[in-house]
């Protein structure tokens, strides 16, 4: 799951709000290292939702795991540079390695 995917996806679609109704505009992608494995890491502005956000910055970083799993961070900040603390506590997470 992206942020690209999800304006369309069950949150939302043509037909009107489904469920939170949560948009995202000015979404930038790129891609990230964690635990040796490649990560896509989205960040842009999320306006609506339950908590009616006006272009909140927002970030999700998606990990493929091993077994096919995949694990998710999402976050959010009130200026820019949140981006690259949020970034820093990604680096953080370990994978470990089947048993």
């Amino acid at each position: 799951m992206h942020l690209i995917d999800l304006q369309g996806s069950h949150f939302s679609d043509a037909r009107g709000c489904r469920a939170d109704c949560t948009r995202y505009e000015n979404v930038k992608a790129d891609t990230l290292e964690i635990g040796g494995r490649q990560a896509v890491v989205e960040r842009g502005r999320a306006s609506g939702g339950f908590e009616w956000m006006q272009r909140r910055r927002v970030i999700l970083v998606v990990l493929p795991l091993a077994d096919g799993r995949t694990a998710l961070m999402t976050g959010s900040t009130g200026d820019e540079a949140g981006y690259q603390e949020l970034l820093a506590v990604a680096h953080t997470i370990e994978v470990a390695r089947s048993p």
